[in-house]
C-alpha cells in the first residue's frame, strides 16, 4: 500500500513538473512578445503624434504608420500563437477537448461563432477560444485535485488524532511514574489538664469557689 501511495505521489509530482515546465517556457516567450509589442506600440504612438493622426485609423495614413500598425498586429498574433500552443499542450496532457467552431443562434441572427483563426498556415485560437479552453483546463485540474485534497484532509485528521492520543498517554504515564506524595500529618501538642474543684465553705456561708491548677506540661507524642 505504501509503495502504491509513493508511486502515485511521484507520478503526481512528475506530472506537475511537466506542467510547470511548459508554463515557464510559455511565460518566457510571452514576456518577450509582450515587450516587442510594447516597443512597436510606442513607435506607433510617436509616429501618430508626429503626423497629427488619431490612434484609430479613419482614413489614408502615411506608409510608416501603416507598416507600424501591421507590425503591431503581427506581434500580437505571434503572442497569441504561443499561448495557443501552450494551452493545446496542456489540454492534451489533461485529456481536455479543444474548442471547435460552432453555430450559436442569437436573437439577431443564427450566428457563426469561430474560435480558430489561420495565421501563416497555423491554427490560432481567438480570444473566445482561449477563454473557453482555459476554463475547461481549470475545471479538469480542479477535478483531479479533489481526491488529493480529500486524502490529505483525512491523513491530517488521523495524524492530529494520533498526536492527541499520544500526548494523553504520555501525560498519564508521567503521572503514574511519579512517587506518591507522602502527606505528613502535623500533630498538635495536647495538654493534659486536670481540673480540681476545691470546695471551701467559709464560716459565713459563702458560695464555693473553683480553684484551677497550673497548666500542665505538653504531652510529647
Amino acid at each position: 500500500m505504501l509503495f502504491a501511495l509513493g508511486s502515485a505521489v511521484l507520478g503526481w509530482f512528475r506530472d506537475q513538473g511537466a506542467s510547470w515546465g511548459g508554463w515557464l517556457r510559455w511565460l518566457q516567450t510571452d514576456r518577450r512578445w509582450r515587450q516587442d509589442h510594447a516597443d512597436v506600440e510606442a513607435r506607433l504612438g510617436a509616429a501618430l503624434a508626429a503626423a497629427g493622426l488619431p490612434e484609430v485609423a479613419s482614413g489614408p495614413e502615411p506608409e510608416e504608420v501603416r507598416q507600424l500598425r501591421e507590425e503591431c498586429s503581427k506581434v500580437a498574433k505571434q503572442r497569441r500563437l504561443a499561448e495557443t500552443e501552450y494551452l493545446s499542450a496542456e489540454a492534451a496532457r489533461l485529456g481536455v477537448a479543444l474548442p471547435e467552431d460552432r453555430m450559436v443562434p442569437t436573437n439577431y441572427s443564427p450566428g457563426y461563432t469561430p474560435v480558430w483563426e489561420l495565421v501563416d498556415g497555423r491554427r490560432m485560437l481567438n480570444a473566445l477560444g482561449i477563454r473557453e479552453l482555459r476554463e475547461a483546463i481549470a475545471a479538469e485540474q480542479r477535478r483531479r485535485r479533489e481526491p488529493w485534497i480529500a486524502t490529505t484532509s483525512a491523513v491530517v485528521g488521523i495524524i492530529g488524532a494520533l498526536t492527541g492520543l499520544l500526548a494523553l498517554t504520555l501525560a498519564h504515564v508521567r503521572t503514574a511514574d511519579q512517587p506518591s506524595a507522602v502527606m505528613t500529618a502535623t500533630t498538635r501538642p495536647t495538654f493534659a489538664t486536670t481540673t480540681t474543684t476545691a470546695t471551701t465553705t467559709s464560716s459565713s456561708g459563702a458560695m464555693p469557689t473553683t480553684t484551677m491548677p497550673p497548666a500542665a506540661a505538653p504531652v510529647q507524642p
